[in-house]
């Protein structure tokens, strides 16, 4: 889709604001009336620039699923800054936000819908020229942003699924500190055996801290029976009274191992976006570490310390 230009959609909004059909107007600009579809809104910045934001009810997928997406990653200086983040802030979610230059409109990257199209009007061109309403009037404008302020925050929705989607985002950037090379064990030795005798190339398991089906494999499915039990001998037996036991493995039948402790690892590859990190097991296992072996990213794991938004380096920057 085409978004229809700043002057076509003002034309939209405005006349039928004056007719009350469903939009208001006011000192910021133009907006639609959310009657159980969506929603958008328009204001003009100086030197004939605008921002359009808005949200549809059924095909914003960019509300949806992963870590945030961050609406305002790539935009420019001259934005709003504050007016549109408190817009993003407010009770009711926000599916795009497109600035216009002048000449053209631009919006951070991402290939799914995020329902504009559905949203916004289709080309409305009787009313290009009635965009002034009354003679000698001026419409609203914003004053122009002065680059994206200091500690800005991405809103979210608190949900327990994006947490830890969050805190995925967070292990994903950390590194793995270095610990000291375990030697070859009869735990070890057990795990690879039984991939052997089981015709398997390699396992990769994450610990979920379930009471009886601790381990995870990348895909969803539980870890199982003998290999379970196996995993959690190989987990117990590596662990360290102080930088903790490993998180993920990669054991494979040729006996190479691969421990994460701190991050989520390169090889771990889930099916969903949802990344496989469990913030409450993981708040049990950084409290049996000692201090200097906790990662950064343990302030993380308290929800309510995101408060009502998170730091856009945590942020999703594309989505498809």
């Amino acid at each position: 889709m085409t978004i229809p230009p700043p002057d076509l959609l003002w034309a939209h909004g405005a006349v039928r604001a004056a007719l009350g059909r469903g939009f208001s107007l006011d000192a910021e600009g133009v907006a639609s009336e959310d009657i159980g579809n969506g929603w958008w809104r328009l204001f003009w910045g100086e030197g004939g620039r605008a921002v359009l934001l808005g949200f549809d009810n059924d095909y914003s997928d960019t509300a949806v699923g992963g870590p945030p997406l961050d609406l305002l990653a790539d935009a420019p200086d001259w934005l709003p800054w504050e007016r549109v983040t408190t817009h993003l802030h407010r009770d009711w979610p926000v599916g795009f936000v497109y600035w216009w230059d002048g000449s053209s409109w631009g919006r951070t990257s991402y290939t799914c819908e995020d329902g504009a199209e559905s949203t916004l009007p289709t080309d409305d061109g009787e009313l290009a020229e009635q965009a002034g309403l009354a003679g000698g009037s001026v419409r609203p404008e914003v004053p122009a942003g002065r680059g994206e302020p200091p500690g800005r925050k991405v809103p979210w929705d608190g949900l327990p699924e994006v947490h830890a989607t969050i805190v995925g985002s967070a292990m994903k950037r950390a590194e793995e500190r270095s610990r000291p090379v375990r030697p070859p064990s009869e735990a070890l030795s057990a795990v690879v055996e039984f991939l052997r005798a089981n015709g398997q190339d390699e396992i990769l398991a994450g610990y979920i801290g379930d009471q009886h089906l601790p381990y995870r494999e990348p895909q969803g499915p539980f870890v199982k029976g003998e290999l379970g039990t196996l995993l959690d001998a190989l987990r117990a037996h590596e662990a360290d009274p102080e930088s903790g036991r490993w998180l993920y493995v990669r054991v494979t039948a040729d006996g190479r191992v691969s421990r994460a402790y701190d991050t989520l690892p390169d090889w771990w590859h889930p099916s969903t976006e949802h990344t496989w990190a469990w913030p409450d097991m993981l708040k049990l296992e950084l409290a049996s570490r000692a201090e200097p072996w906790r990662p950064d990213w343990e302030w993380l794991l308290d929800a309510a310390a995101l408060g009502d938004g998170v730091p856009p380096d945590l942020c999703a920057k594309t989505r498809s």
